[in-house]
């Protein structure tokens, strides 16, 4: 009842996470309730009736060389730098941490999400530790098809 009259969309994010129950779980409720609106995050589709999607492309990687009075403004880095300092109020991008954080969004591919995770961990790994990390995950594990950032986050 409150959800037949709910004009909000209902937000299921993730969704590739059980991507083979999804549709058994939401084919019913949009059938049940032709009004009802669905937000869903999944890197898969649904393939679903009516289903439309939203492809995200990665945010723009900040190009070397690297200047410290312009990087702040790639969008990458100030995801980073805006996230970072919700953590930690007193991080700030400067001669010595600038070259670490342009790496580590590229390592991070420009995904918002993991940024976001680097991000919200800034005090116990700065973007150097960060990005000492990936490059050992990189340099020791067989990637393959998939990239550093897909490994780090897959293990």
């Amino acid at each position: 009842t409150g959800v037949q009259t709910c004009a909000l969309p209902i937000l299921l994010d993730n969704l590739e996470q059980a991507a083979a129950a999804a549709g058994a779980l939401v084919a019913p409720l949009l059938a049940a309730l032709p009004e009802l609106r669905l937000l869903v995050t999944s890197r898969v589709a649904l393939d679903l009736d009516g289903e439309q999607l939203l492809p995200l492309a990665p945010l723009p990687l900040p190009q070397a060389p690297h200047r410290l009075d312009t990087l702040a403004t790639q969008p990458a880095v100030a995801l980073y730098l805006d996230r970072a300092q919700q953590r930690r109020p007193d991080f700030h991008l400067h001669a010595r941490n600038a070259e670490d954080v342009a790496r580590l969004v590229g390592l991070l591919e420009g995904l918002p999400l993991a940024i976001e995770l680097a991000a919200a961990r800034v005090r116990s790994l700065p973007p150097a530790s960060w990005v000492a990390l990936l490059e050992a995950v990189a340099n020791a594990v067989d990637i393959g098809s998939r990239t550093p950032t897909q490994n780090f986050f897959r293990s």
